[in-house]
């Protein structure tokens, strides 16, 4: 049940915007770094042989990652290609192991994904009212990926995302915001 308060806020608006993860769509884990731990264990299970602690190397490798792209060209975002670079630079896993763990982490990341159903009552509110639904998330996973997590989640009309890692603009520090005013109109 939508409470009256947000119905209002909802049927005033001529433009819905979403967050993806954590809020439309919820990770099947305790805590999200929990994907890593995951995948390792994967990783494993089919044959693989994991010489340094995944979890934490996937955790420095994407904070070594978000450092990079903003040194380099001014972007609080990095992607999941970037995040295993580091992890053959500066943690020495190979190309061969690494891009195995990223098909892993791809995989996981799609089946531990579900709807959050109380942000999909919202949101087949929403079109059901006619209104333009849009997406937006701060994630390094690339945007196909993304679009199969939301289409896998029930969430299949909208008319935009706006994805951090691809538009190299984030909502933590609002630059994807003045982008979706633009577009949007």
């Amino acid at each position: 049940m939508i409470p009256n308060t947000l119905k209002k806020l909802l049927d005033n608006a001529a433009c819905i915007s979403f967050d993806i993860f954590d809020t439309a769509v919820i990770r099947a884990v305790l805590k999200p770094v929990d994907v890593f731990l995951l995948v390792a264990g994967k990783f494993t299970a089919l044959g693989g042989i994991v010489t340094v602690d995944f979890q934490r190397v996937r955790i420095e490798s994407e904070r070594m990652a978000r450092e990079k792209a903003w040194n380099q060209r001014g972007s609080a975002e990095t992607t999941l290609d970037e995040i295993y670079q580091c992890m053959r630079d500066d943690f020495a896993v190979t190309n061969q192991v690494t891009d195995q763990l990223k098909e892993i982490e791809i995989d996981i990341e799609k089946k531990v994904c579900v709807k959050n159903e109380y942000i999909y009552s919202l949101y087949r509110y929403c079109l059901d009212q006619g209104k333009n639904v849009v997406f937006a998330s701060d994630m390094y996973l690339p945007l196909d990926v993304v679009l199969t997590i939301l289409k896998n989640t029930g969430y299949n009309s909208y008319s935009r995302v706006f994805l951090s890692s691809s538009l190299g603009k984030t909502k933590s520090t609002g630059d994807i915001y003045a982008l979706m005013l633009q577009e949007l109109s």
